[in-house]
């Protein structure tokens, strides 16, 4: 079963704009070569394999970048991690990130690395949410400012990876829940597809897709990840929140793209 890759970076306090540009479309066509050379197959048929953001949030004012991308699985994705190529283009990243370090996705993909202040999260309007407070992240892991996971479709027949679902340069919503256990994990399945189908049923274009974290932060916690269109409000989104905890900002990114 395909996955999609959800990579989100912190950036140094200062940088060029059109250098990021630059770099981002050098290393996407390194990228690009890697992937349809060892993996040419529906995944390698898309003008850019990945597509990178920035993060359009207003609060917190950290400049970020998110990075999605789809893979065969995600041993598939390590492979090309793991590549003098890859690691070539990562040093070029390098350049843009706090001390020109570049994170170790092997290890980051176990734990959470980005996080807000307190004050910015949303509100939950969880009633019955089985996550506890420890799903917030915590001031340790803010200064590293990573995070990186896969996803396997909330609903594979309809769209197995996220870049079916959305057009390039499309803006989106991200809302991440966190639920505990298989029961809170089936409702909050159950409820996703209902709003879904909902959406569809109103209009045939995607405005919705999710994901649920492969690696996971506990064993018996279970998270989903809502891409959305801005015209879906967060509204429709509180049937989810009966069944599991936001855990923290919704987070609104743009495609970086010439």
């Amino acid at each position: 079963m395909p996955v999609t890759e959800f990579a989100l970076f912190t950036l140094r306090e200062a940088y060029d704009a059109v250098e990021l540009l630059e770099t981002v479309m050098e290393c996407q066509e390194i990228q690009d070569e890697w992937v349809r050379a060892h993996h040419p197959d529906r995944c390698a048929k898309r003008a850019s394999i990945s597509r990178l953001y920035a993060d359009t949030t207003t609060h917190p004012a950290a400049h970020r970048v998110a990075i999605t991308a789809p893979w065969p699985s995600p041993e598939a994705h390590h492979q090309w991690i793991d590549t003098p190529a890859n690691k070539g283009v990562m040093a070029r990243f390098a350049a843009f990130l706090p001390g020109g370090r570049v994170p170790d996705h092997h290890h980051h993909q176990h734990q959470q690395d980005v996080t807000v202040d307190s004050a910015a999260q949303a509100p939950s309007s969880s009633t019955g949410a089985a996550a506890d407070d420890n799903d917030n992240e915590t001031s340790p892991h803010r200064e590293s400012g990573f995070l990186f996971f896969h996803m396997h479709a909330a609903d594979p027949d309809r769209r197995p990876v996220l870049h079916e679902a959305f057009l390039p340069k499309e803006k989106l919503l991200v809302t991440r829940l966190a639920a505990r256990g298989p029961a809170a994990r089936e409702q909050l399945q159950a409820r996703y597809r209902e709003l879904q189908d909902a959406l569809v049923a109103e209009t045939p274009r995607d405005r919705i897709w999710a994901g649920w974290r492969i690696e996971k932060e506990a064993d018996d916690r279970e998270e989903l990840v809502v891409f959305r269109t801005p015209d879906v409000p967060a509204v429709r989104l509180a049937p989810l929140e009966r069944h599991a905890k936001l855990l923290d900002a919704e987070l609104r990114i743009a495609e970086i793209a010439p």
